[in-house]
């Protein structure tokens, strides 16, 4: 059993007239890449969102109009979310690695969110899968409606207009997010899903998606050691119940708008995540929203090649 202390939680949004997360377009638009950690069990979210009081805080976030870029150093002294810089972690002597377990519980029990700087993933390995994704979403409708979602196929595309994120957060008058996306799963045939279906075009899409989401896979994998250290467990106490994870990997796409949203409309509703970890790459335009212990939203600011990660349901559950 993890030990029973406070709680870890976040809770997010996306508004913004032209989007929040991860790239800019030519057109405008914006994409948001998100790399989410599941359990090997599916959980029915609800259950979990009002009764726990765990020691981590999950994650709620959304995301508002975009106000243009700002100088990464200004961004981290009005960050809301604490900025952790995993090197130390990977490459430091065990002092190092203590402290950064220290900033990562304090950030997880106060705010439910941090950002990771120094985490190792290759620049190559992002530039190729934002460019991917980009030509996808650019494509005509027909191309990208070849993979879609079903009962039997929990991935693929998803048109615009399309979800209701604060649908599953319990607003029953949520209206559909101004977003398109398109999802896969795990790779492992021993995860039990699926294979992954992919689009015919762009042809090189299957190859930078699955170099990414191996990156992913490891930059999760390290997160995770943060957090058993951080609630003072072994260093590898997740690693045994990950290797058969069902995470899935999906683009955001927030295609420019020529008409006003609906009052309370958002690009992505409020919601938490289900799973143990959400890892988001977010760009330049901005839009992303967490929301604090006192109930306010905050703007999350743009570091380049930062990652913001926001706790999910599960995370807090396995904290009881």
């Amino acid at each position: 059993m993890l030990p029973q202390l406070s709680a870890w939680r976040s809770i997010v949004r996306h508004t913004s007239t032209s989007a929040v997360a991860v790239l800019s377009s030519s057109s405008g638009s914006r994409l948001s890449i998100a790399a989410r950690r599941v359990p090997l069990q599916p959980l029915q979210p609800q259950r979990y969102t009002a009764q726990l009081a765990s020691r981590f805080l999950s994650s709620h976030a959304h995301a508002k109009p975009a106000a243009g870029t700002s100088a990464p150093a200004a961004a981290q002294a009005a960050s809301p979310i604490p900025i952790i810089n995993m090197e130390p972690f990977l490459k430091g002597g065990t002092a190092d690695i203590q402290r950064v377990a220290s900033e990562v519980n304090r950030a997880c029990e106060e705010i439910g969110f941090l950002t990771v700087v120094g985490h190792g993933v290759p620049m190559n390995t992002i530039r190729s899968m934002e460019e991917l994704t980009r030509q996808f979403f650019d494509q005509p409708e027909a191309i990208k409606n070849e993979i879609v979602m079903t009962e039997d196929y929990p991935y693929g595309y998803s048109g615009f207009l399309q979800e209701k994120l604060s649908k599953g957060a319990g607003d029953k008058n949520a209206f559909a997010d101004l977003k398109e996306s398109f999802c896969i799963g795990p790779y492992n045939p021993l995860a039990g899903m699926p294979a992954i279906r992919w689009p015919s075009k762009p042809a090189e899409l299957a190859t930078a998606w699955l170099n990414y989401y191996k990156s992913m896979e490891v930059l999760a994998s390290n997160i995770l050691q943060m957090f058993a250290l951080a609630l003072g467990m072994p260093r590898n106490f997740f690693e045994d119940k990950i290797n058969k994870h069902r995470s899935a990997l999906r683009a955001l796409n927030y295609p420019e708008q020529t008409t006003p949203p609906a009052p309370g409309q958002l690009r992505a509703g409020a919601h938490t995540d289900y799973g143990s970890v959400t890892i988001l790459l977010q760009d330049a335009v901005g839009g992303l929203q967490v929301v604090t212990k006192n109930g306010q939203w905050q703007d999350v600011p743009y570091i380049p090649d930062a990652y913001v990660i926001n706790l999910g349901d599960l995370v807090r559950l396995l904290s009881l």
